[in-house]
């Protein structure tokens, strides 16, 4: 959508929304026409929206009516979501489910999608810049036939309104401030902020062992997808990298970020029982992503980012944490072990059964001391074979982790949870995010002397 189009579209919105003359949204519909390429109805007489005479409200009445009479209709009105929706905004709403239905008669399939993709061009742009809210829900209400046609375009929808939303611990400290004098309710308030943060089997609340399988679902596809040459030649430090190692690169960003969300999402809590909630609900994730779908990869993430010194000098947190948690956290820190060369390590994923993602971060270093430590040729002029077989027995461990993909268990495939990790959770690591965290860190728990 060019700048200016999506600038009139915003304007258009803003009309609506500040209560401007009811022809607004006429002229609003016309350039809805227009983004789509397709003659509007609203200059003819017959249409229910410009009919001369009529009032607002009865076109709206006339309109509705010929939408329930529709027995051809692909797209059905949700009319639950449209009662909560103002004059206006229902019939922006029905605009809207008219030209999806338009758009869906189309034979030409290139045509239908190129319109798709320009009316949820138009629908983010409304997300992204409306200051209400109310249109939302109905979006929300004809995601799931617009997924059937267009699930990429639904994709894009679904990222715009998860960006609108207010993560959970938004969520939790407008609930702290909404029950803050209600001195009765103290303490189910106090528990009801816990249960959004984490509890032992539940981080943000949802399952940990739900969003371990939905953190193993994308890696396992990039896993699978690294060819021998990513790994030739320290390819993924090198300029280029992006282009010659990009999976490997992925990953390795990946495994940055998460340990980053991790150390983040500690110190930014202020209470000392939501730090250690959220403490013992990451350690209960790495243990499930470790025994419940063998994702070392991840599994040593999650150890690194409780391991940052920033998350382990809140000897109170730490403390907090319940007895099984701590066990739990002994157990798994064997894993983070580097004595002989990651042997505990390598001894629990030989005997794990797969599939399995092991720790990347292992066989790029194995790699990197083969490459460094080990000629190509030999003072004779031969090629240095012991290298190239120390070279081959790496490449063979990855292989034979490639070849099994992941299958999820649980029967709770949340989309809207793959995009809130992807774009919440994970987000890019600033420059100096040691040292930020580590400022919060001790703003929390002082230095002590």
């Amino acid at each position: 959508m060019p700048a200016e189009q999506a600038a009139a579209v915003v304007k258009a919105f803003a009309y609506l929304e500040e209560g401007a003359a009811y022809e607004t949204f006429e002229l609003f519909v016309l350039r809805l026409d227009a983004l789509l390429d397709e003659p509007s109805r609203l200059s003819s007489s017959s249409s229910p929206l410009s009919s001369p005479g009529a009032s607002p409200k009865s076109r709206l009445k006339k309109a509705a009516g010929k939408a329930r009479r529709s027995s051809r209709s692909v797209v059905t009105m949700n009319w639950d979501a449209l009662s909560r929706l103002s004059g206006r905004e229902r019939a922006l709403a029905m605009a809207i489910v008219t030209r999806f239905r338009k758009i869906l008669t189309i034979r030409d399939r290139f045509r239908t999608t190129l319109l798709a993709h320009n009316l949820t061009q138009l629908l983010v742009a409304w997300v992204e810049h409306s200051p209400r809210h109310r249109l939302t829900g109905f979006i929300k209400s004809i995601l799931p036939q617009w997924e059937q046609e267009f699930p990429e375009e639904a994709a894009r929808l679904k990222l715009a309104l998860l960006r609108r939303a207010p993560p959970p611990c938004l969520r939790a400290a407008r609930l702290q401030a909404k029950l803050k004098d209600k001195k009765s309710r103290k303490r189910t308030a106090s528990s009801m902020i816990r249960g959004l943060m984490a509890s032992e089997h539940r981080l943000f609340g949802t399952e940990v062992r739900v969003i371990a399988e939905h953190l193993t679902l994308k890696e396992s596809g990039e896993f699978s997808k690294i060819h021998i040459s990513e790994l030739c030649g320290q390819a993924w430090q090198k300029p280029g990298k992006e282009d010659v190692a990009s999976h490997v690169v992925f990953l390795v960003e990946r495994f940055n970020k998460m340990s980053h969300w991790v150390t983040r999402s500690v110190c930014e809590e202020p209470e000392v029982a939501n730090r250690a909630e959220l403490i013992g609900a990451f350690i209960m994730l790495a243990s499930s992503l470790r025994k419940k779908v063998n994702n070392f990869n991840a599994c040593m993430a999650v150890l690194g980012g409780l391991n940052n010194v920033s998350v382990q000098r809140l000897k109170k947190s730490w403390k907090a944490t319940n007895e099984k948690q701590q066990e739990k956290w002994s157990e798994l820190s064997l894993l983070l072990d580097t004595k002989n060369n990651y042997s505990q390590y390598r001894s629990v994923v030989a005997a794990a059964t797969p599939p399995v993602i092991p720790f990347l971060g292992v066989y790029l270093r194995d790699l990197t001391f083969i490459e460094d430590g080990n000629q190509d040729k030999m003072k004779s002029g031969l090629v240095n074979v012991e290298k190239l077989l120390l070279f081959g027995t790496v490449i063979a461990n990855v292989r034979r982790y490639q070849r099994d993909k992941f299958i999820p268990t649980t029967d709770r495939f949340l989309p809207t949870l793959l995009l809130t990790i992807e774009h919440q959770w994970l987000i890019p690591v600033p420059e100096n995010a040691d040292d930020e965290l580590y400022a919060l860190s001790t703003s929390h728990e002082p230095i002590e002397g």
